[in-house]
């Protein structure tokens, strides 16, 4: 089990492996429900450093994954260009490389505040991940512009739709070469002619070469996250653990933990709504008995372990600053419930024995209804059972008893 409380904000740059634990230490606010400003604000931005603490390492190994996935792309092509025997090999190294990336990342998309969510549609965020809004038209799109251009295209300049982890997923794992727009249009170049007409030799290398800069701009862009984090002089970091005092993004530690609450929140709107209920047919965004063509991952069957790498995300924010918090107001059994129904949610998706889609196809309907944790009729039903213990927790006894709001996003979700 890891501890990640640390007394200094000197953080270790060592790759770190992420799990599932409890856990959290006594906060240095009054012991009191009832403290002092002052110690209120210590105990506030005790609570955020131990948060920053937890984040820092979570984006440092997603960085690392980041680059070994740029590594093992780059070789993959090596192989492509030359016809290699080892193509298949090569391949079978950059997709094992990329569920490690992508896993790695997922932990960080319940972290989505500060630096990461600064840009909206254009954030950092989106640029390295971009789901629920892909197209693989889109991807398809982009590497025609790429292949025809290759000297003038600016990956910079491209959408998030065009690059990110997700449009990796859709270069290394779909073994149909023809492009997925309604028309040809948008994949036709006028040096090479339309896509589809094309031999397979030669698109397969544009492919594998497109995916060897979208690679590095992933790398590029968790590179620039974790500078914004622990760079020198006004970092966020800082700012975080100022709140209320010093900082200049955050005029007290409330507004601060309400952006991290906020959030938290993905596992309620995006986790149990999207990411479960809709392929499993019980969100009402599901007009049939289930919908498995809205899994996350499409391709590379990957949804489960990033579910479950969202819930070790989730923990790691509760158990290090929130609990303490939790704890000074009295309602430390919130932290330890939740942190109890998140391992137990862990242990299910490890139990599960199926990939999501399986699972979501051809379900029955009354035995999904009937599901509960208890009683996992429909696995992919129960699993949804498993999270929204947490999120009813999350929305309710966790958000008052820190005296935070829930985010526009979630009000009037009572599933």
């Amino acid at each position: 089990m890891f501890n990640w409380k640390r007394s200094s904000v000197i953080i270790s740059a060592s790759v770190f492996l992420l799990t599932a634990c409890g856990g959290g230490g006594s906060s240095s606010s009054d012991t009191n429900n009832n403290p002092t400003p002052d110690a209120e604000l210590t105990a506030q931005q005790q609570a955020l450093t131990d948060i920053a603490n937890a984040v820092i390492p979570v984006l440092q190994n997603s960085n690392n994954q980041a680059l070994s996935l740029a590594n093992a792309i780059d070789a993959y092509c090596d192989e492509v260009a030359i016809s290699s025997a080892n193509v298949a090999s090569t391949l079978a190294t950059a997709q094992s490389t990329w569920q490690a990336a992508m896993t790695a990342w997922q932990q960080a998309e319940v972290m989505n505040f500060g630096p990461s969510f600064d840009g909206g549609n254009n954030s950092i965020r989106e640029r390295i991940y971009s789901w629920p809004a892909k197209s693989s038209c889109f991807v398809d799109g982009a590497l025609v512009d790429y292949d025809d251009d290759t000297a003038g295209f600016d990956i910079n300049s491209q959408t998030p739709r065009r690059i990110g982890l997700d449009a990796l997923e859709y270069l290394l794992y779909s073994n149909d070469l023809d492009h997925t727009c309604s028309t040809d249009s948008s994949t036709t170049s006028p040096t090479n002619g339309a896509w589809n007409i094309r031999t397979d030799a030669d698109r397969s290398l544009a492919r594998c070469e497109y995916a060897k800069i979208v690679a590095n701009d992933v790398a590029a862009q968790i590179t620039a996250l974790l500078d914004d984090w622990q760079g020198a002089g006004d970092n966020y970091f800082q700012q975080l653990s100022t709140a209320g005092s010093t900082s200049s993004r955050y005029s007290s530690a409330t507004e601060a933990l309400n952006e991290i609450s906020d959030a938290l929140f993905y596992l309620d709107t995006e986790v149990k709504d999207m990411k479960i209920a809709e392929p499993a047919g019980i969100s009402a965004d599901c007009a049939s008995t289930s919908c498995p063509e809205t899994v996350e991952s499409t391709y590379a069957n990957q949804s489960l372990a990033n579910i479950k790498a969202n819930l070790q995300g989730f923990l790691a924010v509760l158990n290090n600053g929130m609990d303490d918090l939790l704890e000074d107001a009295g309602q430390g059994n919130i932290a330890s419930t939740m942190t109890t129904d998140i391992n137990a949610a862990i242990a299910n998706i490890d139990n599960f024995g199926t990939t999501l889609v399986a699972s979501v196809t051809g379900i029955n309907e009354a035995d999904c209804t009937n599901s509960t944790s208890d009683n996992r009729l429909e696995e992919a039903c129960a699993l949804h059972a498993d999270v929204k213990k947490v999120t009813d927790v999350l929305k309710t006894d966790f958000v008052t008893a820190l005296t935070l709001a829930i985010p526009q996003s979630a009000e009037g979700d009572n599933d």
